[in-house]
């Protein structure tokens, strides 16, 4: 298994930037101080070899900084995929990570939670804490439905909520 300390004598990490570089000349394959790393085409994330084994690049920050491999998931704060600084990452758990995702492409208020009732004629807003979906209210506009739902993000999933 991958330590911190053989990590940090490959590869050179700058948490302000969230950039990775080669700390060690391979000749033709890798030149020292190279930037290292590709973004994996099928979901974005920054991804780097490490004694011949592929690792996510947000994975290698956290293990470079704290010395161990977080115990479930890395998240993105800004949702970013290839954004490692290491203050735009957070450990979290599966759920707390799937909070934290983009619109939904079939979301057409522009607001997570929020959706037209048409049988209502108003403004519905829904919260899914825990795999249960609550209802926060019924409102005349939008604007008031996405207040609701921001107001029911922070009580339910704290600094995980949608931004």
């Amino acid at each position: 298994m991958l330590t911190q300390e053989r990590l940090q004598e490959l590869i050179c990490y700058d948490p302000e930037n969230g950039e990775f570089r080669r700390r060690v000349d391979l000749g033709v394959v890798a030149r020292h101080r190279e930037r290292v790393g590709t973004i994996d085409p099928t979901n974005g994330y920054l991804r780097i070899s490490v004694d011949c084994r592929r690792y996510y690049a947000h994975r290698l920050a956290w293990l470079y900084i704290t010395g161990r491999f977080p115990d479930h998931e890395v998240d993105h704060k800004n949702r970013i995929r290839a954004d490692n600084r290491f203050d735009n990452l957070r450990a979290a758990t599966r759920t707390e990570n799937g909070r934290n995702l983009t619109r939904r492409t079939n979301n057409t208020s522009g607001v997570p939670g929020v959706s037209w009732d048409r049988s209502k004629s108003r403004w519905a807003a829904y919260i899914n804490p825990n795999r249960r979906k609550r209802h926060v209210g019924y409102f005349g506009s939008l604007e008031a439905a996405a207040a609701a739902r921001v107001k029911a993000e922070a009580k339910y999933f704290g600094e995980f909520r949608t931004l």
